[in-house]
C-alpha cells in the first residue's frame, strides 16, 4: 500500500513482514535495494510510539523521528485510522477432527426421543450423514477472530486460511483445496501464487490446535474492524471456545488482541 503526506512530502509504503522463529525478520528485496543493504549488513529500528521505522543509516534518526512525529500530529495519523482499512475473517471451530462430522451425542439423542413426539419438526433430522454450522448449538463452537491487513475479500480468504493452519490441527483441506479452485484463486492453499497480506491471530497457546477442527470457506465470515468493535463490545465469548482450564488465558491473549489492534479492552 502507498501514500503521501501532503505536508512533508514523504511517500509512505507498507510491506507485510511475517515474524520467523527465533525472532528473525526477512527484509523484503525492494525493501533492500532502497536501503542499499546486503545479508550481514546492521540496519536501525526506530520505535516512535505505535510507529516502527527501519533504516541502513544512523545519521538520519533524529531528522527521520522528527518527520514522523510532525507527520503524526499534524494528520493525527493514528493505528486505528490504519487498521479500519483491513478486514476480520471469523472463522468457526470446535474440538474434534471433523468439522462437519455429527458428535456420538447426535444419534444417542434422537434415538431417545419419545414416540410422542415423532410429528415434531426437528431440525437435525433433515441433516444425513454430517452435521452442518447451522445445526451446531452456541455452546459447541467460537469463532477464530483473523485480522486481515487488506480490502480485498479474497486476498483476505486467502490469508486467514494461511493463518488458521497453524492454530488448527484438523482444517478441512480437502473441502478447502475444492473451494479454492471454485473461487478461482490462484495456486494451492498451500502455495498461493500470490503476495498475502499480513494477518494479526489472537491466540498464542502452544497446545492451542491440538484436536480442533474448523469449517470450510462457504462458513466463514467477513466483518469489518467496526463491527468487529461492535462484536467484541457485544458478545465477546463467541471467539473463545469453552475451556474449563484455559478459559482465562484465552480471554487475556484475545483482550490484548483488542488493545493492540483497536484500542478495546474487553477484560
Amino acid at each position: 500500500m502507498t501514500s503521501t503526506s501532503s505536508n512533508a512530502k514523504i511517500e509512505m509504503k507498507t510491506f507485510p513482514i511475517q515474524l520467523q522463529p527465533g525472532g528473525q525478520i526477512i527484509v523484503p528485496s525492494d525493501v533492500q535495494k532502497k536501503l542499499k543493504v546486503k545479508e550481514g549488513d546492521m540496519l536501525v529500528l526506530l520505535d516512535i510510539g505505535d510507529v516502527v521505522l527501519l533504516t541502513a543509516q544512523k545519521s538520519v534518526v533524529p531528522q527521520l523521528a522528527e518527520q514522523v512525529i510532525t507527520m503524526i500530529e499534524n494528520e493525527r495519523i493514528s493505528l486505528m485510522d490504519t487498521i479500519k482499512n483491513g478486514l476480520v475473517v471469523l472463522i468457526p471451530y470446535c474440538y474434534g477432527k471433523d468439522f462437519y462430522k455429527r458428535p456420538a451425542w447426535y444419534d444417542d439423542e434422537d434415538e431417545e426421543d419419545d414416540e410422542d413426539e415423532e410429528d415434531e419438526e426437528d431440525e437435525n433430522v433433515t441433516f444425513k450423514g454430517e452435521y452442518p454450522l447451522a445445526a451446531r448449538q452456541e455452546d459447541e463452537l467460537a469463532y477464530i477472530p483473523i485480522y486481515v491487513e487488506t480490502t480485498d475479500n479474497n486476498l483476505a480468504f486467502m490469508a486467514a486460511y494461511q493463518a488458521c493452519v497453524e492454530y488448527i490441527e484438523n482444517p478441512p483441506v480437502t473441502k478447502i483445496r475444492k473451494e479454492w479452485k471454485e473461487r478461482g484463486y490462484s495456486g494451492t492453499p498451500k502455495r498461493p501464487k500470490v503476495q498475502l497480506p499480513a494477518t494479526h491471530v489472537p491466540y498464542r497457546i502452544s497446545w492451542f490446535k491440538q484436536n480442533t477442527c474448523c469449517a470450510s470457506m462457504k462458513d466463514w465470515k467477513i466483518i469489518t474492524p467496526d463491527k468487529m468493535i461492535d462484536s467484541l463490545k457485544k458478545e465477546d465469548r463467541h471467539y473463545i471456545l469453552p475451556c474449563d482450564e484455559m478459559y482465562g488465558a484465552f480471554y487475556e491473549q484475545l483482550n490484548t488482541w483488542s488493545e493492540r489492534l483497536f484500542k478495546l479492552t474487553i477484560a
